[in-house]
């Protein structure tokens, strides 16, 4: 009885050992995989940081694609101003050169008569017509 008693004294110690020995295991494989979450964890804390900082650097430049539309939409309108006052301008100055040009045609057959007129008065001219 002693014997048996001593054997399974025995048995109970190696599975005690047995059961710390997969305890021990089982803590180290819980280590590793708590290890492993917190790594993911952080790649995954970057990855969001990035896309955060990646979506706030969109939005600045949506913004200034937008500021430059609205100064595009400014400029072609001045643009449009400017074209107008050009064509206005050349207008007006097409009439001016017309309105000079006949001017200086009447201004031309007035001088031409009043010299002939002269040439006549003093004898020089002939009946040329």
């Amino acid at each position: 009885l002693a014997s048996a008693l001593n054997q399974a004294q025995m048995s109970l110690e190696a599975l005690e050992t047995l059961s710390y020995t997969v305890q021990e295991a089982h803590e180290r494989e819980l280590a590793l995989l708590f290890d492993e979450s917190a790594s993911r964890n952080s790649e995954l804390e970057h990855k969001a940081t990035t896309l955060e900082l990646c979506n706030l650097r969109l939005v600045d430049d949506l913004s200034a694609l937008a500021i430059s539309q609205d100064e595009n939409k400014v400029l072609y309108q001045t643009l449009e101003n400017v074209r107008k006052t050009a064509a206005h301008d050349m207008a007006a100055h097409e009439i001016e050169v017309h309105e000079l040009r006949d001017s200086v045609i009447d201004k031309k057959a007035v001088l031409q008569r009043d010299y002939k007129s002269l040439l006549i008065s003093k004898g020089i001219g002939g009946n040329e017509a």
